[in-house]
């Protein structure tokens, strides 16, 4: 599946709030980094998802990916019940067999 497909899907899964979509993108040992705390395997990511999803109701729009290889960038407007809503991300994947084995964001400057 090429990157932007995937980038698609995922975020198809993740505005739907859907769990079981969006955690079928990970490997089963991916790990995610979120606000400097990091999050491991399936439960791991899973707990960070239904937390993130009832706390913050996140609706994420793609604005510029891009691909190399097995990794990918893309900026990410992220909108919310959180402060400072909404704001853009810079979004890092690390894919490899067509999941995700690491998932890192942060502000764009």
């Amino acid at each position: 599946m090429q990157f932007n497909a995937f980038l698609e899907s995922y975020f198809q899964a993740a505005n739907a709030h859907s769990v079981a979509a969006t955690l079928d993108h990970f490997a089963p040992d991916a790990m995610v980094e979120d606000d400097g705390k990091e999050h491991h395997g399936t439960e791991g990511i899973r707990h960070w998802l239904e937390e993130t999803n009832v706390n913050y109701n996140p609706q994420s729009t793609v604005l510029n990916p891009s691909a190399s290889g097995d990794s990918g960038k893309a900026l990410v407007s992220v909108s919310g019940t959180f402060p400072g809503s909404p704001v853009q991300l810079k979004f890092n994947f690390a894919l490899a067999h067509g999941k995700i084995r690491s998932l890192t964001f942060g502000e764009s400057l």
